[in-house]
């Protein structure tokens, strides 16, 4: 049967152990964190979710954050939709206008290292109570030594995540979620970091089956943009 023409009615999930998207507006890579839903009457793959989605924003926010690279222009625009301001309310909060977070997030003017670390400050108070997995530290941040980037070209590598099952002393049911790993593992192929164009965008499966329309990492990246 031709998938344009299938109902997609009985669906097979199917583990991802390493898969590669830059659909949240920086590069990740996530371990054990993904499913695909393989339609078994045509083949075809018709959804890719993740659990948790709201987490995964909010650890790789952290996990960045306290990555002493320079920030770049997508890390500042997606710490911003992470905290889902707009460039007007960013400003406000960093004693500057619009124009120069527009001119930050594009890469035509570099942020100030004080600016730098409140705004990563900013993002790990908003973020922190969702990612037990990923902890940090007010005073790390404040004696950080921002990483400059000699070539703004250059491309960044990715974060590496992991989903795993954490037990917290005020939750004592273990519960799934993120923590940073250095690298992925060797033996994952990472197949799926070519092939964005062919597949399904990443939605979330903890996500109301009730809602016609799931919350997805694209959506993430478009809804917010100011």
């Amino acid at each position: 049967m031709s998938p344009s023409t299938c109902s997609h009615t009985q669906l097979t999930k199917r583990k991802v152990a390493d898969y590669s998207t830059d659909e949240l507006g920086i590069p990740l890579r996530l371990i054990d964190a993904v499913e695909e839903h393989i339609c078994d009457e045509c083949g075809a793959l018709v959804n890719v979710t993740v659990e948790r989605m709201s987490d995964l924003i909010a650890a790789a926010a952290i996990a960045r954050a306290m990555d002493p690279l320079k920030l770049s222009g997508r890390d500042i625009r997606f710490f911003r939709k992470a905290m889902k301001w707009s460039a007007r309310e960013l400003g406000e909060v960093l004693d500057s206008t619009p124009e120069t977070v527009s001119r930050w997030e594009n890469d035509r003017l570099p942020m100030s290292s004080n600016s730098e670390k409140l705004l990563r400050l900013l993002i790990c108070t908003a973020c922190g109570s969702r990612t037990p997995g990923i902890t940090y530290a007010l005073d790390d941040l404040l004696q950080m030594r921002i990483e400059a980037v000699h070539n703004v070209k250059q491309e960044e590598p990715p974060l590496c995540l992991q989903r795993v099952l954490c037990v917290t002393p005020a939750n004592r049911v273990p519960t799934a979620t993120y923590i940073r790993q250095l690298s992925g593992p060797a033996s994952c192929s990472n197949a799926h970091a070519d092939r964005s164009a062919q597949r399904p965008p990443l939605t979330d499966a903890s996500a109301s089956a009730a809602q016609p329309e799931r919350h997805s990492i694209h959506g993430f990246s478009e809804t917010h943009r100011k």
